[in-house]
């Protein structure tokens, strides 16, 4: 049992591992551009985002028409603690095209600015409304 336990967190420590390297070297290619009428870094953390996606009616009348976050948490471990079994493994996450800010579900992690479609989903929902969502959750109850 020790050596399974072992085994589990050198994976996850080597998925980690390679996960932050990954986006380091998309940040390295990031490239600013045009979303609601502001330059932004196309693989802006989250604090970038809430900038503006902060729900606030403020904001929306001075930047014209921006989305809040609704549902979602952000800047929280995955899987969460205690819960892997209700989510996908890491691995497949990230080969589904996920990207994670220092192993937390961000706002990149659901939405792509390089995608001009309608929110900006990092996953193509065309033929399944929650594909996006059964990335990560094995189950949306």
């Amino acid at each position: 049992m020790v050596s399974n336990n072992r085994y589990s967190l050198l994976n996850i420590f080597i998925i980690t591992a390679l996960s932050t390297a990954a986006l380091s070297l998309v940040l390295l290619f990031a490239a600013d551009l045009s979303h609601h009428g502001m330059f932004v870094n196309s693989e802006g953390n989250a604090a970038e985002c809430l900038q503006c996606h902060d729900g606030s009616k403020e904001n929306q009348r001075r930047k014209g028409k921006i989305t809040p976050i609704r549902s979602h948490k952000v800047l929280i471990k995955y899987p969460p603690p205690g819960r892997g079994r209700a989510f996908n493994p890491l691995n497949q996450v990230l080969a589904a095209g996920m990207k994670l800010e220092n192993g937390m579900v961000t706002c990149i992690s659901c939405h792509d600015l390089n995608n001009q479609n309608k929110n900006h989903l990092a996953v193509d929902t065309t033929e399944y409304a929650r594909k996006l969502c059964y990335v990560c959750h094995l189950d949306i109850g």
